[in-house]
């Protein structure tokens, strides 16, 4: 392609997405030399779901909405690319079937660039192929960096002083969604933990010597290297909730759970949650494998809120490249969020909030369930999200479904707080509005 104005719209848009990021500008303008021009009329299926993924696309002009259809009467729009923006752009790499449908909402200009032409690009260009590699496996190993770090740092806290206030130490305490029978395989055996034992602030010693009284050592296969893991999980009989949050965050008095709930492999750098059973494709297999790194330090003991975000954060990374399901990834993040709340950090409290809320809708968009109490459950959480992210507007909207729902008799418990929460941000929309008038 010689036309420059053409060109650089490509290399500007292509420097914005996430597969392309960090390559230089002469790497891009190669990339870009691929791209071929489409027209499509408004409301034309430039793709659907379930076919070949073998192109990705950049709007010149116009605007093309990304969607799944629910029925032949209702479909929940994704996103929509407007002009230099791009989409599709992840079969380029993995060359999986569309997972939406693509429709012009408009008269639209488009590039194109096909995989077959970019693999060969890649093929006849190794340092734009080494290049891309190195930013797709930057993030996962920006992460097992901090693992190691996190790890470190926290075996050099000094000791607590001598004289401390009766009370628990802070690890012990996180904020973090209710785990039900989740943290722990089965029963086992073990002391229960005195009153006094608990209620008395411990040092750093201390804490890992109580923490080993409320947990067991388990034996995990790793999904990517099938390499054997041992991973600390909670003892069910410890498990004790002290406080939970509308948002199903919980707080323990002795050993939280969720700390533990991900599982990370040293030998290969994979971390996965604990009840993870779905078997990765060979072609996942493969790249993760490439992008991948040993952990050096040992992650299967006692881990504090630091360790337990760094490795809620490394999970998330991998989860996504692996495709895991949108409810996955979208637990993985509420987690993380009631974490950071602990740590009193907002905005990365926030923006995982926000993560969550997505992946959650799309598990109840596309993801179907006979299960109508984990239907109302999922719903429930969706609800909440909206309101706490200040859409009480929406989250009316998803609390009253519960209320009405054909089989809202199975699940009393989150009937009775959907009614809660739907009255407390139906009054939240009215004092909005009513702020709006004055």
């Amino acid at each position: 392609m010689s036309n420059q104005p053409l060109l650089a719209i490509i290399v500007k848009a292509l420097s914005g997405v996430g597969l392309f990021k960090g390559m230089p500008v002469s790497m891009l303008e190669k990339i870009a030399e691929l791209a071929k021009v489409n027209q499509q009329k408004k409301g034309a299926v430039i793709f659907k779901e379930g076919e070949s993924g073998d192109k990705i696309y950049i709007v010149v002009t116009g605007r093309v909405k990304i969607r799944r259809k629910i029925s032949e009467k209702k479909e929940t729009v994704l996103y929509s690319a407007g002009s230099r923006e791009v989409f599709g752009d992840m079969s380029l790499m993995d060359g999986l079937p569309r997972s939406a449908d693509a429709i012009a909402e408009e008269d639209s200009v488009l590039f194109y660039i096909e995989r077959p032409v970019f693999l060969h690009f890649l093929r006849m260009n190794p340092d734009a192929a080494l290049k891309l590699l190195e930013t797709m496996s930057l993030r996962v190993r920006e992460t097992n960096e901090m693992l190691v770090t996190v790890k470190g740092n926290y075996m050099q806290v000094p000791s607590a002083p001598d004289e401390e206030p009766l009370v628990a130490p802070a690890e012990e305490t996180a904020v973090t969604p209710t785990s039900g029978g989740d943290a722990a395989a089965g029963e086992v055996a073990g002391d229960m933990a005195s009153v006094a034992e608990y209620k008395v602030a411990i040092k750093t010693k201390d804490y890992v010597e109580n923490t080993g009284k409320w947990t067991y050592s388990r034996k995990f296969v790793c999904l990517l290297c099938g390499g054997e893991i041992q991973s600390l999980v909670a003892k069910t009989d410890c498990i004790q909730e002290e406080i939970v949050d509308t948002d199903m965050c919980t707080r323990y008095r002795l050993v939280n759970p969720t700390f533990y709930y991900v599982v990370i492999c040293r030998n290969c750098g994979y971390a996965f949650p604990e009840n993870s059973m779905e078997k990765l494709r060979p072609a996942k297999v493969k790249m993760l494998k490439q992008m991948l790194i040993p952990i050096q330090e040992d992650f299967s003991g006692v881990r504090t809120i630091d360790d337990a975000i760094a490795a809620y954060r490394l999970a998330i990374s991998c989860q996504n490249l692996a495709g895991a399901k949108n409810a996955v990834i979208g637990r993985l993040h509420m987690i993380l969020s009631c974490l950071y709340r602990q740590k009193e950090l907002t905005e990365e409290e926030t923006e995982n909030m926000k993560q969550a809320l997505e992946c959650l809708e799309k598990a109840y968009s596309f993801d179907s369930s006979s299960d109508a109490r984990a239907e109302m459950n999922l719903i429930y959480l969706i609800g909440e999200l909206y309101g706490r992210l200040g859409h009480p507007g929406k989250a009316v909207e998803w609390f009253r479904q519960i209320v009405v729902h054909p089989e809202r008799d199975s699940n009393p418990y989150i009937v009775n707080l959907a009614r809660d929460r739907w009255q407390d941000f139906k009054l939240q929309r009215t004092a909005g509005k009513t702020e709006g008038k004055n």
